[in-house]
């Protein structure tokens, strides 16, 4: 289900100069009713899937809730939805500048209300071991109560390290 409105101006027309401007909002909101042989389905990436009655193409991951004081994440057993990248909604601003022989068109949009999986925060801001230099000062964050630094793991609960919820924003 969605929506487009799109509005077309006609700003300044004179005989040497014109100007002329677009608007344009759209929103969709796409939703599985059904997945043939079974209920949920995963991309080969682990973390983007599809769930009956759930928002299509969405990230499913387990909530992290901590840093235990050996260094480990600590995640939730249970994987929930925590978003979608696809945007909520979307804008776009256009304007058509001309003069005489001359013209000059100029367009902005953006996308709002997505969620990212945010790689970089992932990859470069927890601390590991073979890798002391070029990292995120977000890597300080992931240091224990009793100084330990984050301790990646291959899985947790059958689920990459990286996949939780700290890393999608």
């Amino acid at each position: 289900n969605g929506i487009e409105i799109s509005l077309n101006t006609k700003n300044v027309d004179t005989k040497n100069f014109s100007w002329n401007s677009t608007i344009n909002f759209s929103s969709l909101k796409t939703t599985v009713d059904k997945i043939y042989g079974g209920s949920s389905a995963k991309s080969a990436l682990e973390l983007l899937g599809f769930k009956e009655g759930e928002v299509a193409n969405a990230y499913f991951a387990p909530n992290f809730e901590k840093l235990a004081d050996d260094g480990s994440f600590v995640l939730s057993k249970d994987i929930v939805y925590q978003g979608s990248p696809d945007p909520k909604w979307t804008l776009g601003i256009g304007n058509t500048l001309k003069y005489k022989a001359f013209s000059l068109d100029f367009f902005f949009n953006g996308a709002f209300g997505q969620k990212l999986y945010n790689y970089a925060a992932a990859e470069y801001g927890v601390y590991k071991s073979e890798q002391t230099t070029n990292l995120l000062t977000s890597s300080l964050d992931f240091v224990s109560a009793t100084g330990n630094y984050a301790k990646r793991a291959d899985n947790i609960n059958g689920v990459s390290w990286g996949y939780n919820s700290k890393f999608i924003e």
